[in-house]
């Protein structure tokens, strides 16, 4: 490290920005010059990767308990819980200790959770606790992985308000083989909940359910939505709380494991709250949905509208005659971006500005 005095701290920092999160502690514990950096500069602990692998009370893996089966794979009797506490870690003390060291700066933070039961009770005494610490004031971005449902429920539940937030991000994380669980509640945990800044939210495995229809949350400042509709219902809800959309994302909620019906279409007043935003996607399109895709999000007055396929389904003569309503069509493009991403999109504008586009 003699090379160290000679090199301006902004340099320090800009390594320090690219190397992964868990070297950037180990180093700061290390090397003393580091750790004269990492006390230092703020900005260095403005993005905070929170974890939490601690199994919940209702957890039933073989971790935490025992459980007989027949042959047949029936259980023979009740699970036997043999974990004297729950297994798993987390690094919650560090992530609270770390925020405080940023200072004033607004923060992004990542979190990441499993098993499929996970601590809940953790989240919330989490949020609570960035709450107590005035980081939740300072929160721009959050992100969160998890793999049970209740996970973003609960960690709302705990920061409850949110001023500062400008975009929301929620992946569920499960593997191919399992059966994937639909959340039949809401996403956030009560009408406390209040983010009056949020610009962007996207939920992947988190939907509107129907129960939200008496709910009296609203996101006002809400621009760019992301997320899947399971019903008409679903896509009224989203578009009441949601007043100001210029962006609606829809990501077809096809599952192998939980096929559903696409014989729903909007009506009436939910169409005319829909034609007021411009710009319209739905990605995920298989055979089975595109007529349902088409019908309920197309727009014949839209600006702009994407179709986006899955894997090898191409589309039909239904999806190649929404052109059909466009006036005057000055330009169609192909784009064709293999290697790259692989995909071909073609467009056909009008001369008004209308653009349809579709992606397979």
């Amino acid at each position: 490290m003699s090379l160290a005095t000679r090199l301006p701290p902004e340099l320090w920092c800009a390594i320090w920005e690219l190397l992964p999160y868990e070297d950037c502690v180990s180093l700061s514990h290390v090397c003393r010059y580091w750790r004269d950096i990492a006390i230092h500069c703020p900005r260095l602990w403005t993005h905070l990767e929170f974890c939490s692998f601690v199994h919940g009370e209702t957890c039933e893996c073989v971790l935490c308990g025992t459980q007989e089966f027949d042959d047949s794979g029936d259980p023979l009797g009740p699970f036997v819980r043999t974990a004297t506490t729950p297994p798993g870690s987390t690094n919650m003390r560090l992530i609270l200790a770390l925020a405080a060291r940023s200072g004033a700066l607004p923060l992004h933070l990542s979190v990441h959770t499993e098993p499929v039961r996970t601590d809940l009770t953790l989240l919330e005494d989490f949020g609570a606790r960035l709450v107590t610490t005035g980081a939740s004031d300072r929160l721009v971005l959050l992100h969160v992985a998890f793999e049970d449902l209740s996970t973003l429920r609960c960690l709302l539940g705990g920061l409850k308000r949110l001023p500062a937030l400008t975009t929301l991000v929620t992946e569920q994380l499960y593997d191919d083989d399992d059966d994937i669980i639909i959340d039949a509640q809401s996403w956030y945990d009560s009408d406390e909940i209040d983010m009056p800044l949020l610009e962007s939210l996207i939920l992947i495995g988190v939907g509107w359910p129907v129960q939200d229809r008496g709910s009296t949350v609203a996101f006002p400042s809400l621009r760019s939505l992301a997320c899947s509709f399971w019903d008409a219902e679903d896509v009224e809800v989203a578009l009441n709380v949601c007043p100001a959309l210029d962006e609606l994302h829809v990501l077809d909620p096809f599952l192998p494991q939980r096929p559903i019906e696409y014989t729903w279409r909007l009506e009436g007043n939910t169409l005319s709250k829909l034609e007021r935003i411009p710009f319209v996607r739905v990605s995920g399109i298989a055979y089975r949905s595109e007529e349902w895709a088409i019908d309920n999000f197309s727009g014949p007055s839209r600006p702009e509208f994407y179709l986006r396929y899955r894997g090898y389904d191409a589309p039909s003569d239904y999806a190649l005659d929404i052109w059909l309503d466009l006036q005057d069509v000055e330009l169609v493009g192909l784009t064709w971006t293999h290697p790259t991403e692989d995909y071909v999109a073609l467009t056909v504008e009008s001369s008004n500005g209308v653009r349809r586009t579709l992606i397979q």
